[in-house]
């Protein structure tokens, strides 16, 4: 065989025999070309696993941007973080059995953005039971209710109770407003008689002092609206915005015209700058409960009778 020939077989038969690299197509696994380890060894069910993927990135093929990973379809990953030579997967342990993945496999990019993938072989991940006891011998227990995770006082049952009592304040409310309008339009009420009002309001004007002329003043400002309030609830017109001449036309008995003279002598102060002497403020006062006195309605004779008995 010349040498020729014979270097050439050789170079053909070492190619053949060559091991193949580590990023082959999809459909062409291989397997253990990605090592994955997963930490803890025996997580509890609702505990994160955390997956850690060592790769060694072949000649010519690159890590994408996004890497994609193949085989945890049905597992619940939270989050993924991928370097020049390993990554870290979390994944969450759901399942009271253990999670086995056939294989796990991640997508690089080739020449030609042709895809290419390392696989690796299979893994399986026990469950711990969160049975302190012998599963086989542990008993159910109740659900217990689930706690509310909002603030208590932005709770329904919170904001409910505060509109029923709102509404329940307002309702009362309004049951006693009602109930004191239909007392009051009844008669029900106890009202002060006119003549009891103006006695009151003139023993109170009687404790009164006159410093000076401005106090003179107010002092037959109120002396002669207490009259002109007696005499009108009395006579049943507004002697309140009636002027002296006015109540004068309206009252034409003789023992009127004492009040007369009572309103006119203080229409004088008030506008005429009079002033009375100290003496005649008992004067004035006394003449005023005795027009009081004389014109309020008297008792009927059964009424005495009754008292008497």
């Amino acid at each position: 065989m010349k040498p020729r020939t014979a270097l050439t077989l050789l170079m053909v038969l070492l190619l053949v025999l060559a091991p193949a690299p580590y990023g082959v197509e999809a459909g062409e696994p291989q397997p253990e070309s990605l090592k994955v380890t997963y930490a803890p060894l025996k997580p509890v069910v609702g505990q994160p696993v955390t997956l850690t993927l060592s790769y060694s990135v072949p000649e010519g093929c690159a890590l994408p941007d996004k890497p994609v990973l193949h085989g945890l379809e049905h597992a619940t990953v939270l989050d993924s973080k991928f370097g020049a030579d390993s990554g870290v997967v979390h994944i969450l342990a759901d399942s009271l059995d253990s999670l086995e993945f056939e294989k796990i496999g991640l997508r690089l990019t080739g020449r030609g953005d042709s895809e290419q993938w390392l696989w690796s072989a299979p893994v399986r991940i026990p469950i711990a039971s969160n049975f302190r006891e012998d599963p086989e011998k542990a008993l159910l227990k109740p659900i217990k209710d689930i706690y509310p995770v909002t603030a208590f006082w932005r709770s329904r049952w919170i904001f409910w109770s505060v509109i029923a009592f709102a509404g329940l304040l307002i309702l009362g409310s309004c049951l006693w407003w009602f109930r004191g309008r239909r007392r009051t339009r009844n008669g029900l009420m106890p009202v002060d008689l006119p003549h009891l009002t103006a006695l009151n309001g003139l023993d109170l004007l009687g404790r009164e002092d006159w410093p000076d002329q401005a106090t003179i003043k107010r002092f037959y400002f109120r002396f002669s609206e207490i009259l002109r309030e007696y005499v009108g609830s009395l006579r049943g017109f507004p002697a309140l915005e009636s002027t002296t001449e006015e109540i004068s036309v309206r009252l034409a008995s003789d023992r009127d015209l004492g009040l007369i003279r009572l309103l006119c002598m203080a229409d004088q102060v008030k506008f005429a700058d009079l002033i009375p002497l100290g003496s005649q403020k008992e004067e004035h006062l006394d003449e005023a409960r005795r027009y009081i006195h004389q014109t309020m309605p008297k008792p009927e004779p059964q009424e005495e009778g009754r008292k008497a008995g």
